[in-house]
Order: C-alpha cells, then structure tokens, then sequence
C-alpha cells in the first residue's frame, strides 16, 4: 500500500473525466501518482483544507490552499462519477465521504442532484462506463464491444447481456465487460453458455 501526503504547492492537481494525476511542480512537469475514481474507498476532510482519498492501492493526503478548493475537487469527482456511472449517487461510488463539519456533505449532495447529467447514452451509459472500467484494468477499450451494445442492444431493446456475443474476445476482455454491469443500470440480466469465467 502506497501513503502519500502531498502538498499542493508541491505537486499540482489534474483532475480529469475518470482520473486523477498528481504533477511535479518542477519543469519538466511529471505524473507522479494517479488514480481512477472507480478506485477510490473513501475521501475524508477532517481538516478545512486539507483532502485523504483512499483507494485501491494506498492513501493520497493533498492540503490545498482553501475549504472552497476542497469542496471543488471533491464536486469534481462526484460529478464524473454521475457521468460514468448513470443512476448511481456519487456517495454510493465513493464509498465512504466524510466531511467535517457534516454541512459540507449536505451541500455537495444538493450540487448533485441538482447537477443536470446528460444524456447517459445507450443501454444506460455501457460504453462510457465500459471506458471507465477498462482504464482502470488498464484492459484495452475495444470499440466492437462499444459499437455492439450501442447499436444491437439498443436496436433490440434487449436487458439481457450474452457473453456469447463477445466469444471472440480474450478472456481477460470479457472481465471488464462483466465488471461494468456493477454499475449500469440498464442490463438485468448476464447469460453465459461454454464459456469459462
């Protein structure tokens, strides 16, 4: 398990739609850690400024120059999180938020229920949920499992998602796509038939 406390100052913030990266200050800048949000276990702020995401392979502490900086990041990820994983409360994704004082969790739950979220897409956002989970198996995004869902999944108004149709792929493939109906709310159903999980 990695433990790192990081300083803002320090080390610069990336935050993008399904990852986080902590940059060296110093030029040439460098990725010095990163995480996807589908990792983390739980973020704290006990301390105004001050922000511990755990997640999946250690502890990340970034002080940060205000409370309002916090509560920014913080309403970043939650709102990335709505994005990949439609129907689903950023609280229930993180895991474990705790806020000192508790009013801070109340009102980053009102920014995001208020927070309109597009159009998820077809079967429920599968595709950029699938691309969410395939970055952080750091599997490879294979856009025939996009295109089939998107298009005969759609098409067929089917909630029944087959393995059957994805045989051609690598075992290791077919772990992300399984993965992905965790958090999609579309398919009810995984069917198998020969194949080996």
């Amino acid at each position: 398990m990695i433990n790192l406390f990081v300083y803002f100052l320090c080390f610069p913030q990336a935050l993008s739609s399904h990852r986080a990266f902590l940059l060296t200050a110093r030029i040439p800048s460098k990725v010095e850690h990163n995480f996807n949000y589908l990792e983390i276990q739980g973020i704290t702020c006990n301390k105004p400024t001050q922000l511990t995401v755990d997640y999946e392979r250690g502890v990340v502490s970034l002080k940060l120059t205000s409370t309002e900086e916090v509560n920014e990041v913080v309403a970043h990820i939650g709102i990335c999180l709505q994005r990949i994983c439609p129907g689903l409360s950023p609280l229930k994704l993180m895991k474990k938020l705790s806020m000192e004082p508790p009013e801070r969790i109340t009102s980053l739950q009102t920014l995001w229920d208020n927070h309109k979220v597009a159009e998820p897409g077809p079967c429920g956002g599968f595709s950029q949920t699938y691309r969410c989970v395939c970055d952080w198996l750091g599997l490879p995004y294979r856009e025939e499992v996009q295109w089939d869902v998107d298009t005969i999944y759609l098409t067929q108004d089917t909630r029944d998602l087959s393995l059957q149709d994805f045989s051609h792929l690598e075992n290791r493939d077919l772990v992300a796509i399984i993965a992905v109906l965790e958090y999609n709310q579309w398919f009810t159903k995984l069917s198998t038939k020969d194949c080996k999980l």
